[in-house]
């Protein structure tokens, strides 16, 4: 059985537990963040890719979720990636549905209640994009989308129109060809969203800033970096105006919270060590109702509960912080 982890962030690089969940699915491909039931706190949709469903959840605040809509065994079961985003101009975040395995695209609607209705399915696309983010790349009302294709070193930059159009803003070639993670954040202080690319080949990450013509401009290359890095979280965790960052790495089981500073540098909030080495997915949201971000750990697979050997940076009052996570 599966398990989730709701906690909630102080500021200081400190979390706590929210609430434990157990006997969930093992088989959620993806979870996603969104605002699918109009309350304050950060809805849910899970994507179960075996079975084809689909389910749509609520949180309160208290690390509890509660069933909107199940939809079962018609999803297609060949989706790579589900883009949150404004795609439809509604109060309720709409979605991007991407299948390599035909190369098509299909935005959708949400209503509030768990539903989702097309806007409109785009076939023709490439089958090769690794990933593809959410962001304001041009400047309109309406989510831009970043999209990377490794195996040929491209970015393309596309503006959506609400209809479930896209049109190019900028195709941009040259880039490399093993960036596992990018990104999407405030980390240069302009109108539009800039972004991370990490590189575990080498143990780089670079910070650029977009200019919402499609153009990217270099802020900082960082060189060392760990080449474990598995997640890197965006969210607010340190409470200036620019987003800070988790970094999570699975084999050997740590966390390290870093602000940003707006121009390319990254400043170590607290360290971790002793964290479970299974967890799959960590998800950023509002779980918890303060100013921070809060967040959900996701692993498939429940680990038997090992001897807790690692200390954090802080002190021993975070022991069963760590047993929680270890």
């Amino acid at each position: 059985m599966g398990s989730g982890e709701f906690y909630t962030t102080d500021g200081s690089g400190n979390i706590s537990l929210l609430k434990s969940h157990t006997g969930w699915r093992q088989s959620w491909k993806q979870i996603v963040p969104g605002t699918f039931g109009g309350n304050t706190y950060t809805d849910l949709l899970f994507y179960d890719a075996m079975a084809g469903d689909g389910e749509f959840y609520t949180t309160d605040g208290t690390g509890n979720i509660s069933l909107l809509k199940k939809h079962a065994g018609w999803w297609r079961k060949t989706w790579k990636q589900i883009i949150p985003g404004n795609f439809g101009g509604s109060d309720y975040t709409d979605l991007l549905f991407y299948d390599p395995t035909t190369g098509e695209g299909e935005f959708y609607a949400t209503d509030g209640n768990g539903n989702i209705s097309p806007l409109k399915k785009l076939a023709g696309w490439r089958k090769s994009w690794k990933l593809i983010v959410p962001g304001n790349f041009g400047g309109s009302d309406y989510t831009d989308l970043l999209f990377y294709d490794p195996t040929t070193g491209e970015g393309e930059f596309y503006a959506t129109d609400g209809s479930g159009n896209i049109s190019p803003l900028k195709k941009l070639t040259g880039w490399r060809k093993t960036w596992e993670l990018i990104i999407p954040g405030n980390f240069g202080g302009s109108d539009y969203t800039d972004l991370l690319f990490y590189d575990p080949t080498t143990g780089e990450g670079e910070f650029y800033t977009t200019d919402g013509n499609g153009n990217i401009s270099l802020l900082k290359k960082h060189t060392g970096w760990r080449k474990t890095w598995k997640e890197i979280v965006p969210g607010t965790f340190g409470g200036n105006t620019y987003t800070d960052l988790l970094f999570y790495d699975a084999t050997v089981g740590e966390g390290e919270f870093y602000t940003t500073d707006g121009n390319g540098n990254i400043s170590l909030l607290k360290k971790y060590t002793g964290w479970r080495q299974s967890w799959q997915s960590i998800l950023p949201g509002t779980f918890g109702g303060n100013i921070y971000t809060d967040l959900l750990f996701y692993e498939s697979v429940i680990a038997p509960e090992a001897p807790t050997t690692g200390k954090t940076e802080l002190n021993e009052s975070n022991v069963t912080l760590q047993r929680r996570l270890a």
